[in-house]
């Protein structure tokens, strides 16, 4: 029971990994990776429908400020550690558990006509909890839309502090260069709070947002803009220096199926 609990809390807190601007001490969010059961893959599809009603009744309280659905689509099927991942966003440090479960206020609130016993036991039919984790945003350019595709690059980091400065000074220039062309809709640098320790498999994440599939297959004029960009330095000595400060462990690529802003404020749909 309290893993179905704990399933239904947080896949119906589903953020933006992607924000306009730089996150400092806040841009906290909470990731939760999703496996759907064996054979449920239509039914789950489904229920996600219903879940995004509870999803936009968390969002217009305050407790996130919005919500993200991602669907991998390479790797997929067993390989996939994620079938999907739900992103929640808060302005500051994440809210504390509720002392009372607010599920039946939730599906009231979201016209939703079934028992929270009702809907735990559905959700838990069609889905497989297998992570929640709260991460931060450190640096941030452009911003996410329904219909983006995305590159989730896992990153081990060997020297937090220059791989951060190279990150600043190096990357977050030119991929500001990328989303004023708009080859590129964003870049995100994210680290994990919770959990954390040198058991850790990742250090941090990129994130490369794309406005369309063309577009993330698509040659990104790497060495064009670094010229561009940083006319001073030498590309070779740069890269090879990035290489000594951390090492790309494993690129996922999603999809952004959905995303959940206050009602009233339309969410914009990604175009190239």
């Amino acid at each position: 029971m309290k893993r179905v609990l704990f399933l239904t809390a947080a896949i119906c807190a589903a953020c933006s990994i992607v924000t306009a601007q730089d996150q400092q001490p806040t841009g906290y969010h909470n990731v939760t990776c999703v496996k759907v059961v064996d054979g449920k893959g239509p039914e789950f599809r489904e229920f996600l429908e219903t879940n995004r009603k509870i999803g936009q009744v968390a969002v217009d309280s305050g407790r996130s400020t919005t919500s993200y659905r991602l669907r991998s689509i390479m790797p997929a099927g067993a390989a996939a550690t994620c079938d999907y991942v739900f992103i929640s966003m808060y302005k500051g440090a994440p809210p504390a558990p509720n002392a009372t479960d607010t599920l039946p206020e939730s599906l009231q609130k979201a016209g939703i006509s079934m028992s929270a016993a009702e809907y735990r036991s559905r959700l838990n039919s069609v889905g497989r909890l297998v992570s929640s984790e709260l991460w931060r945003t450190a640096i941030s350019v452009g911003e996410m839309q329904k219909g983006d595709y995305v590159y989730i690059n896992h990153m081990k980091v060997h020297d937090a502090a220059n791989w951060m400065e190279m990150e600043r000074s190096i990357w977050k220039p030119m991929a500001e260069a990328w989303a004023k062309d708009h080859s590129q809709r964003g870049w995100v640098v994210a680290q994990p709070v919770l959990p954390s320790g040198t058991d850790l498999k990742y250090q941090a994440i990129t994130a490369d947002v794309f406005p369309s599939w063309d577009a993330a297959f698509a040659q990104r004029p790497v060495d064009k803009t670094f010229k561009q960009i940083h006319p001073d330095k030498d590309i070779d000595k740069t890269f090879e220096k990035l290489g000594k400060v951390r090492d790309l462990a494993l690129r996922e690529f999603m999809v952004v199926e959905d995303k959940i802003v206050p009602s009233g404020k339309a969410p914009a749909i990604g175009q190239p």
